[in-house]
């Protein structure tokens, strides 16, 4: 791995490519400071919590021994020049899905609310119940959110039906993406690389909320595979390579798109890469080619497919074609909702739903028109912020949620033993998101320049700067956490490598004095 200095004194290259790069950095620098900075909450957390949370403190404990073991053996390695994608991949899967496995094992999971109704959709595709998919994805106002059901059902052939099974599958899901996260990161920076697919295996929240039947799961492991096939493409220079990279990673992100469609969020930033890289490219005639068809066969992959996929689902009778695509708009109306801070918000729901099925896009126009002239927006912009990452995550209580009886019985010492875990991993997640903040804002300011950092900046902050405006949960850090541990563990390896260097030079002096 090679270290340099800050990323704005470098000028290997001038243009176009340059001032994306330095505007995309700046940007990401001053948002990421600010969420730093504003983390005030920290303090209470350390003042109430940390000495009354049961385990944490074993946790904590493990965490760092475990950081400091792995930190050793990857340095080690990348010293000896060993960078095996095989190895390293294995053993962040096996790892990733030990720890799944075992919160498996430990927790009782029950699906409520939409999980309940992804689950449900997923049943009914393996059943023959088409109908009843193009229903539910008519209640949420989403016609191509019936892929969703269709995903699921895919899935269940193979797991099966029962709740259990699926959630195996889940777990599954979860740690391929913890995979999928550092082969991306290979394309950043690839002796941090495998740092980055640990952190996301040893995430706390994840572990815990990979036992939950949610549409995220899918949705963030084939859009960070796109990422990885599409900087493939983007850097390849043998054409047929960089055709079938484009491809599949169109494909990949339709698909990604129709398990949750706050990722098409991803789509903005590559088209915005693969723009500024056609400028630079004018005077090439065979590079300025080779990108503008790589370019047009990866939207072949998204667009021209979604039409055909789309179709298909309207003849199988699996999406209604009546249904106004409204959700996606409703959603920016409760997220610029002052009283609930962005988030969920019944009373909007319902007033967007009341309105006739042709009105309700001119109503969520004109209803976010008047929300934007708040006289408060930064405020709530503020605020959505904290809620968003400056507060344990709701994770936890997605996947301990259980349906239960109007009088429980009192926790067994095994239940207990259980939720004191629970207590202590969930106050040991806040530290965690804490600490990749400020390792990836260092991340990003000594980031080499190139394509692979502008795609991970772009796709991070297009995905944070639309949360700002559209509903929030603390869940939804979720695609958002593996693009901050890339930068985070390429920030701790340069800190070491600086470290290093000062003690290094630190030896010789010593010797003479």
């Amino acid at each position: 791995m090679k270290q340099g200095g800050l990323f704005f004194a470098r000028g290997e290259e001038r243009g176009i490519t340059r001032a994306a790069s330095l505007f995309i950095t700046i940007a990401f620098l001053a948002f990421i400071g600010y969420v730093i900075v504003r983390y005030k909450y920290f303090t209470y957390i350390l003042r109430e919590q940390v000495m009354t949370t049961p385990m944490f403190g074993w946790l904590l404990l493990g965490y760092l021994v475990l950081a400091v073991i792995f930190l050793v053996l990857i340095r080690r390695l990348n010293r000896q020049g060993f960078c095996s994608p095989w190895f390293w991949g294995a053993l962040i899967f096996v790892l990733a899905l030990g720890l799944r496995y075992f919160a498996f094992a430990h927790i009782v999971y029950s699906p409520t609310s939409d999980f309940q109704n992804y689950y449900n959709m997923g049943v009914a595709f393996v059943n023959g119940d088409y109908a009843a998919i193009a229903n539910r994805a008519a209640e949420y106002h989403i016609s191509s959110f019936s892929g969703l059901g269709v995903l699921n059902g895919l899935l269940m052939l193979l797991s099966g039906t029962s709740i259990r099974a699926f959630q195996l599958t889940q777990c599954v899901i979860a740690s391929l993406s913890c995979v999928a996260a550092y082969l991306f990161a290979r394309r950043f920076d690839e002796g941090s690389a495998p740092a980055a697919g640990l952190l996301f295996a040893f995430y706390p929240a994840n572990i815990v909320f990979s036992q939950v039947v949610s549409n995220q799961h899918l949705a963030v492991l084939f859009a960070l595979l796109a990422l990885w096939l599409a900087h493939l493409a983007l850097s390849e220079t043998k054409p047929v390579r960089t055709l079938v990279y484009s491809l599949v990673s169109g494909v990949l992100l339709l698909l990604s798109y129709y398990a949750h469609p706050s990722t098409a969020t991803t789509l903005v930033a590559l088209g915005i890469v693969w723009l500024v890289l056609l400028l630079a490219a004018l005077k090439k005639r065979k590079e300025f080619l080779r990108l503008l068809l790589a370019g047009a066969v990866f939207c072949v992959g998204f667009f021209a497919l979604r039409v055909g996929t789309d179709a298909g689902l309207r003849a199988a009778g699996l999406s209604d074609p009546a249904t106004v695509n409204s959700s996606y708009l409703a959603k920016v109306v409760i997220g610029l909702n002052e009283e609930t801070t962005g988030g969920y918000s019944e009373s909007d729901w319902g007033m967007i739903w009341a309105q006739p099925e042709s009105e309700q896009n001119a109503f969520c126009l004109q209803e976010i028109q008047k929300r934007l002239q708040q006289p408060d927006l930064f405020g709530l912009f503020d605020t959505k912020l904290m809620r968003m990452w400056m507060v344990p995550d709701g994770s936890f209580g997605w996947a301990t949620e259980e349906v239960c009886p109007v009088s429980p019985a009192p926790p067994s010492d095994a239940v207990q033993a259980r939720d004191n875990w629970l207590a202590g991993a969930k106050l040991l997640d806040f530290f965690y998101v804490a600490l990749l903040f400020v390792f990836a804002w260092i991340g990003g300011l000594f980031r080499r320049h190139g394509s692979a950092g502008d795609l991970l900046l772009w796709t991070l902050m297009g995905w944070m700067g639309v949360h700002l405006l559209i509903e929030i949960q603390s869940r939804y850090r979720y695609f958002g956490m593996p693009l901050l541990m890339i930068l985070a563990a390429y920030g701790v390896f340069c800190l070491l490598g600086g470290a290093g260097k000062v003690l290094h030079r630190a030896q010789p002096n010593a010797q003479n004095q």
